[in-house]
Parts: C-alpha cells; sequence; structure tokens
C-alpha cells in the first residue's frame, strides 16, 4: 500500500475532479519498461488516498500521476525503489 497525497506548491487546496471515473489515475513501470502497472486510489480524503499495486520485483520504478486540478490535466513523474 502506498499513501497518495496531492498538495499545490503555493500551500492552496486542489479542486480537484473526478478523470476517468477515479480522482486519479497511476501507471508504473520498472526502469527497464517490460511490465506496466494502472492503479487508482482509493480515496480518504478529498486530495488523499492509498494505492494498492502490486509490483512484480524489487527495483526502480517510474511513476505518472494523472489528475484534473481546477480544470487542468496534469501529469506528475515520480521515481520510487521497490524492496
Amino acid at each position: 500500500m502506498l499513501d497518495l497525497k496531492i498538495t499545490r506548491t503555493d500551500g492552496t487546496a486542489p479542486q480537484l475532479e473526478p478523470y476517468l471515473g477515479a480522482f486519479a489515475h497511476i501507471i508504473a513501470t520498472p526502469v527497464g519498461g517490460d511490465a506496466l502497472i494502472h492503479v487508482h486510489p482509493i480515496g480518504t480524503g478529498p486530495s488523499e488516498g492509498m494505492l494498492h499495486a502490486t509490483f512484480p520485483a524489487a527495483g526502480e520504478y517510474r511513476l505518472w500521476i494523472q489528475f484534473i486540478d481546477d480544470g487542468n490535466l496534469k501529469t506528475i513523474p515520480l521515481s520510487v525503489k521497490v524492496f
């Protein structure tokens, strides 16, 4: 399980709206790019959720989080290391 909290750098609250049926979509792939994981957060608050993701192996992964904030589709890249 991974915790997800969407915030703005200026400290104001994000104005999230549903995007393709969820408040966010997350795609993950290992650095080698030989797998693809797509998950949606389970909401625990207006801009918070938990991700239940099963990674196929330990290693480094690239994640892209997509959501709509104040009418604008945003894509945020992240890197995580799975042990």
